[in-house]
């Protein structure tokens, strides 16, 4: 036990000239130092009580009665009661306050100075931290304890980024409960975040085990509301259930400092992931110094940003389970022929390789728009297409606009030809929640860079179809007015269904060309048909909770009125071809007649080779 002097106090007795206070000491040896240096009930002190000294060591005057009183109650502080088995802290203040309530006034100075003293609140503070420490230090072995050996790796890992691609099987959820909890007793107020695709989800996965873990772990709840989805517990942690499945409730995250953020479900949030992560919890887990964890199965697309965030292993500890690595399922095999049998799936089956052995395997087979070598185009094809043609005449365009309330505001201008089934998406745009101001600012742009290229070209002015729903007719009505070139109509939205199909047909056979590195290429690879998760069948319905289509519908609405009334480019380019023939006979014809004219007039016919010299006379 340390010894304390005079500075446990203010202001004492017996200071020196300069205002420092002198430093005592006591000599000597003491089994019980409170009946030894003070009476509660007497003022006088005690200076040789069984050969003990009071020895001053700042000038020649012995130490105050009030440093005594402070002295001897830090000391019965520090040692512990064996007859009541309170801790110190408590059976001193029980006796002080039992003083107290008898009338003694000086008990109640004795109460006052020890608390003033910054010294003593320091080693409280001191001493209540370290069996804080000692707390939580147990508690983190108790949640740990919970853990199999793989899931030991993932809470053990301090990064700020960790990334699980697991299967299905192995303990994702229990291991993100355990996360929480282990954020929630070991942080300081901490404050954690679960958001999942919905508020129901996050709520159902997580609500009652987060209650029940920290109930084993001594943590009651304080408050809490199941329907608005947070729990306060009592030690001033507090836990927060999010669903992502708009862009309004994406932005209604916003604001709060959290310890930590856990993404789960990831492949089923693509749609809004991005900004979720980089707009939203990466600005709030900077105050904290907090971590983010992303979880999920393997997307089921390529290019998407889940799986970007996965191959930047750089910037993330990535983690890749699946059933076999769960000991509690010593038997996963006969378990995943279980699966595949009830499913009729063979083992090369996507789904099963993706959601049951953690594997990247892309769903080709749920994709909308699958395009191939034959559907990509460069700069120097167009050129050699555009000189197949028989005339710039037969070139023409169209453009597309499908407007974003919530999601992205895109335009796309196709090329097509009178003559030929082939299609070219030649520019696009897409913006996200910018004004009508700013969209018009990259139309401007976008028809400045289309006039260098195409500003020859007889068809150069074109209508353009856009999105009427909602705000649509009234956007559209101010862009006419700020863009008159762009002839705005609104674009046909009946049966969408059957559009989608005829968009389809156009890609699969090659027709709807688009250039490899576009935006509109990356989207193809994200649209996917919805998924019966019951029956393992695809719905002929695209699936806008995993990505909705932004550019293809400006794509689509583009050409609603060319696939509605179908252009019959053999019939035209045969009608094309028979006029160039029927050219062609007239020019010969006429060419025959003026040779013929001019052998009548010459008094010699030349001979063999000299035809030529006739015929080239015939033009002169």
């Amino acid at each position: 036990m340390p010894h304390f002097t005079t500075e446990l106090r203010p202001v004492i007795p017996g200071e020196t000239k300069k205002g420092r206070p002198r430093k005592t000491k006591i000599v000597g040896d003491s089994k019980n130092p409170g009946d030894t240096l003070f009476d509660y009930n007497t003022t006088r002190f005690r200076k040789n009580v069984e050969g003990q000294k009071i020895v001053n060591t700042g000038g020649g005057r012995t130490a105050s009665y009030s440093h005594d009183i402070q002295e001897a109650a830090l000391k019965v502080l520090a040692e512990k009661d064996a007859k009541t088995g309170f801790n110190n802290f408590e059976y001193t203040f029980r006796i002080l306050m039992d003083k107290i309530k008898q009338g003694n006034i000086k008990a109640l100075e004795m109460l006052t100075k020890l608390t003033l003293g910054p010294d003593f609140i320091k080693q409280y503070e001191d001493y209540e931290n370290r069996g804080r420490e000692r707390d939580i230090d147990f508690l983190s072995y108790r949640i740990h304890k919970m853990a199999h050996a793989t899931q030991k790796l993932v809470l053990w890992d301090d990064a700020k980024l960790k990334v699980m691609m697991c299967g299905r099987q192995w303990g994702k959820t229990f291991v993100e409960q355990l996360e929480i909890c282990d954020t929630l007793t070991t942080k300081f107020n901490a404050s954690v975040l679960y958001v999942s695709l919905t508020q129901a989800d996050a709520v159902r996965l997580m609500y009652q085990p987060v209650l029940d873990l920290m109930y084993k772990l001594g943590i009651n709840a304080e408050r809490q509301n199941r329907l608005e989805g947070w729990i306060r517990f009592a030690n001033g942690s507090s836990f927060f259930m999010r669903g992502n499945s708009s862009i309004k409730e994406c932005d209604d995250l916003r604001g709060p400092n959290y310890s930590l953020i856990v993404i789960d479900e990831c492949q089923s949030q693509e749609k809004r992931l991005k900004y979720l992560v980089q707009d939203i919890c990466e600005p709030m887990l900077l105050k904290q110094n907090g971590r983010l964890i992303m979880s999920g199965t393997a997307p089921r697309i390529p290019g998407t940003y889940w799986e970007e965030r996965w191959d930047q292993s750089s910037l993330a500890h990535r983690y890749n389970f699946n059933i076999s690595d769960n000991p509690y399922i010593p038997n996963y095999q006969e378990k995943l022929q279980d699966i595949l049998k009830e499913k009729g799936w063979k083992e090369t089956n996507s789904t099963f390789q993706r959601e049951y052995l953690g594997k990247v395997i892309y769903d080709t087979d749920a994709m909308v728009f699958r395009l191939t070598e034959q559907n990509y185009y460069t700069d120097e094809d167009l050129k050699t297409w555009i000189a197949r043609q028989y005339s710039k005449n037969d070139i023409e365009f169209v453009c597309g606009i499908d407007w974003g309330f919530e999601d992205y505001s895109t335009l796309a201008l196709i090329m097509y030809s009178v003559s030929s089934p082939e299609m070219f998406v030649i520019r696009e745009i897409k913006i996200h929640r910018e004004s009508i101001t700013d969209f018009a600012t990259k139309v401007n742009q976008m028809l400045d860079s289309f006039d260098a290229q195409f500003g020859s070209f007889p068809n150069k002015y074109f209508n353009t179809y856009a999105d009427p729903a909602g705000a649509g007719k009234l956007i559209n009505a101010e862009l006419n007015t700020l863009i008159p070139r762009l002839s705005i109509r609104s674009a046909i939205k009946t049966d969408k269904d059957l559009g989608i199909e005829q968009l389809q047909e156009l890609v699969n056979k090659g027709l709807l060309k688009v250039k490899k590195d576009s935006l509109v290429a990356d989207e193809c690879r994200k649209i996917v048909w919805k998924k019966n998760e019951q029956s393992e069948t695809y719905v002929r319905e695209i699936d806008d909770d995993y990505y909705h289509p932004e550019l293809m519908m400006a794509v689509l609405y583009s050409l609603r009125t060319l696939l509605k009334y179908p252009l019959d480019h053999k019939a035209i380019a045969k009608e094309r071809q028979g006029s160039s023939d029927n050219r062609t006979n007239e020019i010969l014809a006429t060419v025959a007649d003026i040779i013929q004219m001019k052998q009548e007039q010459a008094t010699q016919v030349p001979r063999g080779g000299d035809s030529l010299v006739i015929l080239m006379s015939a033009f002169q």
